[in-house]
């Protein structure tokens, strides 16, 4: 237990949960802020950028994996194209 000070109390607090899976896929705990802000990211820019329901999660499983499979089948390839695409479209 962790005790903290306040006017002159002890207040004596649990130690927390270290949290290891987002989104139902298993991160490492040192990258769950990191996932929790891109998973935040894309909701907020979600329909701007035209991502697709459960694609966020697809990248977040394909990047703590380590996808090794073929390039044009990795959902964060698809994603940095697309928004490639986006940014190309608002600088012309």
């Amino acid at each position: 237990m962790s005790v903290l000070q306040c006017q002159g109390h002890d207040i004596h607090m649990p130690h927390g949960i270290e949290i290891t899976t987002v989104a139902d896929i298993e991160i490492h705990p040192e990258e769950v802020g990191n996932s929790l802000q891109f998973l935040e990211f894309c909701a907020t820019f979600g329909e701007i950028l035209a991502i697709e329901e459960g694609q966020p999660e697809s990248i977040l499983q394909d990047i703590m994996r380590g996808h090794s499979g073929e390039i044009g089948n990795i959902s964060s390839v698809k994603s940095h194209l697309q928004l490639l695409a986006l940014l190309q479209d608002s600088g012309n």
